[in-house]
């Protein structure tokens, strides 16, 4: 229970399943720096973030569930412009909450369920300056 991040990866191939993740304080799973991940069958709860891919990585995640996270449920972005875009593709996700349950940057990309998700201007320095925490991956 609880912490900054629940698994962070870079320049690594990692798959995770049946894994359960609460009160993660940043990201529950962080992919960034030319990563993959293949998730499933993962619940997220109470996350600042519930998974974000960025710096040309990509997630997959499959049968999930997110719950209540503060920023957004899944996010993809650039941090380091020396590595470029990312993306996810997200089968069989549930997101609960109040909160957006996908952001993506332009440039990057989000299929939620089906759906892409419509790109945004994001201020990924001010993210990391609030509730992101500068400093961290």
């Amino acid at each position: 229970l609880g912490g900054g991040y629940g698994i962070d990866i870079s320049g690594s191939t990692i798959t995770v399943e049946g894994t359960i993740f609460r009160h993660i304080s940043d990201k529950a799973l962080s992919v960034g720096e030319q990563s993959h991940m293949t998730a499933r069958n993962v619940t997220i709860e109470n996350a600042v973030t519930g998974a974000v891919s960025k710096d040309n990585s990509t997630l997959y995640l499959y049968d999930s569930t997110f719950i209540n996270s503060r920023l957004a449920a899944i996010m993809a972005y650039v941090k380091k412009p020396e590595f470029g875009p990312s993306s996810i593709v997200a089968e069989n996700v549930t997101i609960r909450g109040d909160r957006p349950g996908a952001k993506v940057q332009h440039g990057s990309r989000i299929v939620l369920n089906g759906q892409d998700i419509q790109s945004e201007p994001l201020d990924v320095d001010r993210l990391y300056e609030t509730v992101m925490k500068k400093g961290k991956n």
